[in-house]
């Protein structure tokens, strides 16, 4: 890089006999600290100058497009900050304590229903994963505060102790 900046900085037809060992760039237009300088007449400078300048350019828009190319896609995709509260028994473990893992996943109605109470409470509306599909592609917004339910694996508690408490409300969920 440094020889390239050197032939395209240097303004005199005839290189120096002996080399620097280290030229920066601004050794390159300011040769005054070197054992092998010599006095530039104005033409000269001017070149030199134009040609820094136009570097210069060069080299911001080159960094400029890194960085809006870097960032392009976080304009062009949104970032959305959505809870997923994923559900898998709506009811008391049948089987406990003998079954530690299902007591694990189960949530009883009376707490479902407390749940829910607070998401309304807090201001939080409820939403589908397809809403939240559109959104990521801009083609809906999302309320202010959206949550998605979700309840896994189809269990029969679902239909006899969740969807009735969902049904009271607007509540949109996704199974």
């Amino acid at each position: 890089m440094c020889g390239l900046l050197q032939r395209w900085f240097w303004v005199s037809d005839h290189p120096p006999a002996r080399a620097a060992p280290s030229v920066g760039l601004v050794g390159i237009i300011s040769r005054s600290a070197l054992p092998w300088a010599r006095a530039f007449d104005r033409d000269e400078m001017e070149l030199a100058a134009m040609r820094l300048r136009v570097l210069c350019q060069v080299l911001i828009l080159v960094l400029l497009s890194g960085a809006l190319a870097g960032c392009a896609s976080s304009v062009l995709t949104p970032s959305l900050h959505v809870p997923i509260l994923m559900y898998h028994y709506i009811s008391a473990n049948p089987h406990a304590p003998g079954d530690p893992l299902r007591t694990r996943l189960s949530v009883s109605p009376a707490q479902f229903a407390q749940q829910l109470a607070y998401l309304h409470l807090a201001g939080y509306t409820t939403i589908t994963l397809d809403d939240l599909v559109d959104a990521l592609y801009m083609r809906s917004s999302l309320p202010p505060k959206p949550v998605i339910l979700t309840f896994d694996d189809g269990y029969a508690d679902f239909f006899t102790n969740a969807y009735p408490l969902l049904s009271m409300g607007t509540r949109r969920r996704s199974m």
